[in-house]
């Protein structure tokens, strides 16, 4: 059947609106889109999640002013031997290990300190699981996990709907720059989409002003300040990324979010809220985890401002379903308090803080 324009559509208002949508396939996902009509209304279009491991709150922010912190032992070294911290040990106490008995000052992080004083530290921010990595990576994409310790590694394993399959369903762009850390390509579909990419793109990405609406950086162990890798190694990694993205031109409309997976099995004062417990592991909690630390960073992130809300990683979830007007994975992110009373949106946009690499 012959198709006609609509009544009081002009054939030049036919072609204004043909060639915006041309326009809009060709630009790419470093463009951004209209914001639909469920998203908060932010001046955030692009949201970039850096995943750091295996270190609690107090273990880098106990001595933090303002924070809700306490140190304990000696200095920790900067390549630290690595704590006991699988799901057994977890169960057992914060810390079971000598090695964990230890803490970070501000020189020894003073970038991560930087940041804080600049922007917004979390010193509320729970791991999901209690227990390692592989659980909070899995629910810091899912909002649940089928495991509760470290199961044998590979990518697009898991079927269980992730928050890509939520950004795919509602053409939200997205990227993974992956340097090794499989956080992201363990779920089966964001593996097979190509959106993969390798972490040294990310540097180009950002300068060009390509990133997507949702990026996650995910390093390589040895970039990840997992013990014994070096910590300041680690918080040059992200430093470097941090920067790239303040120099690119998307910088006025991003947000950065910098979470640690989990404790690691270093020393923290505060007793985690149980808020589930788990069937068949005589009432042991599953959630939550141990406290970590996060960063909230942007130029509407707020100033030198402390964050006492309650947070886990689902929150990472809600901000992107708040900002990208997504459907919630489970009753978990759901209910859970998005990050987006960390920011300020009334106040004069922040201007870059650009940060010297350590030596």
């Amino acid at each position: 059947m012959k198709q006609t324009a609509s009544p009081g559509v002009s054939r030049r208002a036919l072609l204004r609106l043909a060639a915006g949508a041309a326009a809009a396939l060709a630009a790419g996902p470093g463009i951004a889109r209209p914001r639909r009509a469920g998203a908060a209304t932010t001046p955030i279009e692009h949201l970039v999640i850096i995943l750091r491991e295996n270190h609690s709150y107090d273990n880098y922010f106990g001595a933090f002013p303002g924070g809700d912190g306490k140190t304990v032992g000696a200095r920790c070294l900067d390549e630290n031997p690595d704590p006991p911290h699988l799901r057994e040990h977890a169960l057992r106490g914060v810390v079971v290990g000598g090695n964990g008995y230890c803490h970070y000052r501000e020189e020894a992080v003073p970038n991560y300190w930087a940041y804080a004083r600049a922007f917004t530290l979390c010193d509320n921010y729970f791991g999901e699981v209690r227990g390692p990595s592989v659980p909070n990576y899995v629910m810091l994409m899912a909002a649940q996990t089928p495991m509760l310790d470290n199961p044998p590694r590979g990518s697009g394993r898991l079927e269980i709907p992730a928050i890509t399959d939520r950004l795919d369903e509602r053409g939200v762009e997205w990227a993974n720059y992956s340097g090794g850390i499989f956080m992201v390509s363990m779920f089966k579909n964001a593996f097979a989409s190509g959106r993969i990419r390798p972490e040294f793109a990310f540097d180009a990405a950002a300068a060009a002003g390509r990133l997507p609406a949702v990026t996650w950086l995910t390093p390589s162990l040895g970039d990840s300040e997992h013990p014994p890798a070096s910590v300041r190694r680690g918080e040059n990694w992200t430093v470097a990324r941090i920067n790239a993205l303040m120099q690119g031109p998307q910088w006025p409309r991003c947000a950065v979010l910098v979470v640690w997976d989990e404790w690691g099995g270093f020393w923290d004062h505060v007793k985690p809220p149980v808020v589930e417990k788990e069937p068949g592991f005589f009432g042991q909690a599953v959630r939550y985890g141990y406290r970590i630390p996060c960063l909230v960073i942007g130029p509407h992130a707020r100033r030198g401002h402390v964050s006492h809300t309650l947070y886990s990683h689902v929150s990472v979830l809600r901000t992107i379903e708040r900002l990208f007007d997504v459907k919630p994975l489970t009753e978990r992110d759901a209910s859970a308090n998005d990050l987006l009373d960390c920011f300020d949106f009334r106040q004069e946009p922040r201007a870059p803080l650009v940060l010297p690499l350590r030596t």
